[in-house]
């Protein structure tokens, strides 16, 4: 039988490199991620997948500073941090321009609003930095308001489509 014999220079290194890998591998991960964000179609996106990963990354830094020491900075951790920070300003209109409810008439609406380059544009060409580079964030209240909207008539239009089916198969008989 081996006997291991534990040395704590030996474990707290092991602790500090996975502390520091976990750091680097979740700023990497984030990277790569807010690339596609805000560069890729947004369309095709997951809006709602967008702000639960940059909550999660957001909590994982609040865990990794409530793990340094008293006094401790980490240079790393703040950079990643203010990263994170810049994105969570944007979860609101992220989310408002994800829904799916959202149709071209609605876009024309939003793009009219912001008296933006985007009018007529279609959404498949549209990007979140696109979008942030004409002035998105002054006008978010209206797209929250209009994605509402749009998430309003599209919950109407799924109602009265139930009751158009139900109605169709039902006999009445006329006396």
């Amino acid at each position: 039988m081996e006997h291991r014999v534990e040395i704590p220079e030996v474990e707290v290194f092991d602790q500090r490199y996975e502390r520091r890998y976990k750091l680097w591998n979740n700023r990497h991960n984030f990277s790569e991620a807010q690339k596609r964000w805000y560069d890729d179609n947004f369309e095709e996106q997951d809006a709602i997948k967008i702000v639960k990963d940059v909550k999660f990354y957001e909590s994982e830094n609040i865990m990794a500073k409530m793990k340094l020491k008293k006094g401790e900075k980490d240079d790393v951790l703040f950079a990643f941090e203010q990263e994170v920070k810049e994105v969570v300003e944007h979860c609101a209109l992220i989310e408002a321009l994800g829904c799916k409810d959202l149709e071209q008439r609605h876009w024309n609406r939003i793009f009219a609003r912001m008296d933006s380059s985007l009018q007529g544009m279609h959404t498949r060409d549209l990007t979140l930095t696109r979008m942030l580079q004409d002035n998105a964030l002054e006008h978010q209240e209206y797209i929250q308001e209009i994605a509402g909207l749009a998430k309003g008539e599209a919950d109407l239009n799924r109602q009265m489509k139930v009751v158009k089916d139900r109605w169709a198969v039902r006999e009445f008989t006329v006396v």
